[in-house]
């Protein structure tokens, strides 16, 4: 019976059948060397603790990103050569491990607070990300989410430079005292640029008599974001704790094994009965 059905809904019945044998499939953006070019120079202790990008000294400004499993991570970055020091925002990668508190240091931006052995990633891995945010707690450091992919979850951070600032203090910031805190809002946005929803995190909480700041690598369920295509990151803390509008503690929190599915595409059915009909046509015509 099924060969006098007409074509458009054996074609229907292929495709289904076909799009049922591609499952979605697990996908993790670990910032590991061998995705991003190996581009990095591997730590040698106990001199050097490793390297990050995208600091340049050429360029006085340009922006660029750089991309795993379907994420997007866009930068700014820059030279002044008059002066003699580079600036970045956005999204960065590393491989450096903690030397332990060594008080003001600009390259501990790009150091995970974690353990020093093996490597500064989760599980000891050596590649994580860096996200920067703007000081004056706008949304910024954007990440692209392909179609098709949902996001799951991420493992966060302090970097030490945060961590240091916010324990201790230094020049610019007076160290976190009761009632304080200082979290990142993660939001996702759907192609029509309609919020999805919003994950806050905090890199340190010191409100209800807590005294947290963040050490080691903690997970962070992103599933709420699911659907987005569009990811922002927005740190603030307290009014006190800003001058002018801006924020006196880094904005800064490392970021790895960013979890996604990959599902299929609503472009890749049609394909597949397209090719259920070009077959069905074929065979009706034998």
């Amino acid at each position: 019976m099924c060969s006098h059905l007409p074509i458009r809904y054996g074609a229907l019945a292929v495709a289904l059948v076909l799009a049922a044998c591609i499952p979605a499939r697990a996908a993790t953006v670990d910032f590991e060397d061998t995705h991003l070019g190996g581009i990095l120079a591997a730590p040698t202790p106990p001199a050097d603790y490793g390297d990050f990008y995208p600091p340049t000294t050429t360029n006085a400004y340009e922006t660029g990103s750089f991309a795993d499993e379907g994420l997007t991570f866009s930068y700014y970055r820059g030279y002044d050569s008059t002066y003699g020091y580079h600036f970045w925002g956005g999204w960065s990668f590393s491989n450096m491990v903690y030397p332990g508190p060594t008080g003001y240091d600009p390259e501990l931006q790009y150091d995970a607070m974690a353990p020093i052995t093996p490597g500064g990633g989760v599980n000891g891995s050596a590649t994580y990300g860096i996200v920067y945010g703007e000081a004056d707690s706008t949304e910024s450091a954007e990440v692209t989410v392909d179609p098709g992919v949902e996001i799951q979850g991420a493992w966060v951070t302090n970097t030490s430079f945060g961590y240091d600032t916010m324990d201790t203090g230094n020049m610019f910031a007076l160290p976190l005292g009761p009632g304080d805190w200082l979290n990142v809002t993660i939001r996702g946005y759907d192609s029509s640029d309609a919020l999805v929803d919003s994950v806050p995190v905090y890199l340190a909480d010191f409100r209800s008599g807590k005294s947290d700041i963040l050490e080691d690598w903690q997970y962070v369920d992103l599933s709420p974001l699911a659907g987005s295509t569009r990811l922002t990151f927005t740190f603030d803390e307290p009014e006190h704790h800003k001058s002018y509008g801006f924020m006196n503690h880094p904005s800064f929190m490392a970021i790895d094994d960013i979890t996604a599915v990959v599902v299929p595409e609503p472009a890749s059915l049609m394909l597949l009965a397209a090719a259920a009909v070009g077959f069905l046509w074929w065979k009706r015509r034998r």
